[in-house]
């Protein structure tokens, strides 16, 4: 009784690795409990796993792909509706978000760079500050703060402290 798993190709050698006697029904046994746990987890039978397989792995990377263009339509969505605050007037804003990976956040900075860094006269007269707060708890989670470079130096050490957080950042972001 003897099971050859793999030919693995060395210097000026060939290695074979293989399995004999007891072991062999050991490592049977346990690759059949294996494969009837996947099977029934998948909903398939052990001669469709990889077939069934491949179909997740697809349907996977079709919904991460719908996914990031959902959040890039509610980044959009989002920043025109913080742009209409900045217009009026409004220079400090804050937004809540139960749920935002760091890949929104930036994205939602980046389309209000323009809007939040404009300076009247080299001064921050006309920039603004944006606090994006993102948890589900009390007292959880992270924050993130951008805006007019000058504005988010002074006030990030005391958003820091009030939230009871730490980070950095530069040029407009902490």
């Amino acid at each position: 009784q003897k099971l050859r798993r793999e030919v693995e190709k060395a210097k000026r050698a060939c290695r074979i690795h293989y399995v004999a006697g007891v072991r062999v029904l050991r490592l049977l046994g346990s690759t059949h409990a294996t494969t009837s746990v996947l099977a029934t987890r998948l909903a398939s039978s052990p001669e469709q796993l990889v077939e069934r397989y491949d179909e997740l792995t697809r349907k996977s990377a079709e919904t991460e792909r719908s996914v990031k263009s959902l959040s890039a339509e509610v980044v959009a969505l989002t920043a025109t509706t913080l742009r209409a605050r900045v217009a009026v007037g409004e220079r400090v804003m804050h937004l809540h978000r139960a749920a935002a990976d760091a890949d929104f956040l930036k994205a939602l900075a980046t389309a209000l760079d323009a809007d939040l860094a404009a300076s009247a006269g080299g001064g921050v007269q006309g920039g603004g500050l944006l606090l994006v707060t993102v948890g589900e708890g009390v007292g959880e989670g992270t924050f993130f703060l951008t805006g007019h470079p000058a504005l988010v130096e002074a006030a990030s050490k005391g958003v820091a402290a009030t939230l009871e957080g730490r980070g950095g950042g530069r040029s407009g972001r902490f």
